[in-house]
């Protein structure tokens, strides 16, 4: 895919994980529960390029703060309360203490702002520019995501 496009942006962030683009995860889904959570799963990766987050402990937390702000999710509040109780009582974590809560306040605003993400038609948009996507969706920080920027790190310097 070109440069700028969803699909690039999506194949670098793959392979900067170690991970293979073109082996996508699946999963079965036979009934309703089982798409919904298909979905999820099969999507997560491309959720944190048009975020803007990134797959460390303070990216997924504001990831799993996004999915909390579109829709009820218990695995997200679950993960969000985890790192929020790991960052009390791990005192590595403590220095990272406010790049987690910048990223938990950013996901839950932009979520809340953004157009619903969950049943969006991904591979129909792997040729567009990401920021147009991000546009669409109503995702600001798309533009930083474009860059390969942390979202959250310029709010995180001011702390």
């Amino acid at each position: 895919m070109p440069e700028g496009t969803l699909g690039h942006a999506f194949g670098r962030h793959m392979l900067d994980a170690g991970l293979d683009p073109s082996a996508l995860p699946t999963l079965p889904s036979n009934d309703e529960m089982e798409f919904t959570d298909a979905h999820l799963y099969e999507t997560h990766d491309i959720w944190h390029v048009v975020t803007g987050f990134h797959t460390d402990v303070a990216g997924e937390l504001g990831l799993q703060a996004f999915y909390l702000a579109q829709f009820s999710a218990r695995l997200s509040l679950a993960i969000r309360s985890g790192g929020l109780l790991n960052t009390l009582v791990d005192p590595k974590a403590q220095a990272d203490r406010n790049r987690r809560m910048d990223a938990i306040t950013l996901g839950w605003s932009i979520g809340r702002a953004a157009r619903l993400f969950f049943g969006y038609r991904w591979a129909e948009s792997w040729h567009r520019p990401l920021v147009d996507v991000g546009r669409e969706l109503g995702v600001r920080p798309v533009e930083k995501a474009a860059r390969h920027e942390n979202v959250f790190s310029a709010a995180s310097a001011a702390s």
